[in-house]
């Protein structure tokens, strides 16, 4: 497997470095179910808000708070295991996003489409597509490389 591919800021490479954790050699491994990140002193907590909104399924444990996607132990492995309903928190907001394709103009869409390929694309590889949580990632790639 080779490393996290060079980014621009320091947060898209640390989104590419949580993505790059997850992937794993189906060859020979079992899909891991989580990319744990302990964080005992909170150092990391401001950015919390931010890793929230690129990498959809970043999960905090702690009080309930599902809309904030927080919670027990228990409810973050019954989201995992599919026991609840994971709604658009697992896709990211590509469901509206591709939704909104049908209000623009074939070309503007077809940009529209390659830019959400190149955001959410390499999702596909990450352990959440394994589980079958990122259907519309995957969905993404025939839409991409699909003739205009």
């Amino acid at each position: 497997m080779s490393s996290p591919v060079a980014t621009e800021t320091f947060l898209e490479a640390l989104t590419a470095a949580l993505g790059w954790a997850a992937r794993y050699n189906r060859s020979a491994l079992v899909a891991p179910a989580a990319v744990l990140w302990p964080d005992e002193t909170r150092q990391w907590e401001p950015l919390v808000p931010l890793l929230r909104e690129l990498l959809p399924a970043f999960l905090t444990l702690g009080q309930y708070a599902p809309e904030e996607r927080i919670g027990p132990a228990i409810w973050m492995r019954c989201l995992l295991a599919g026991e609840l309903e994971a709604a658009e928190w697992s896709e990211g907001g590509l469901g509206a996003a591709l939704g909104e394709l049908t209000e623009l103009a074939p070309h503007e869409a077809e940009a529209r489409i390659a830019e959400l390929e190149q955001q959410h694309g390499v999702r596909r590889e990450w352990v959440w597509a394994e589980l079958g949580q990122a259907p519309l990632a995957r969905a993404l790639e025939y839409l991409a490389t699909s003739p205009g």
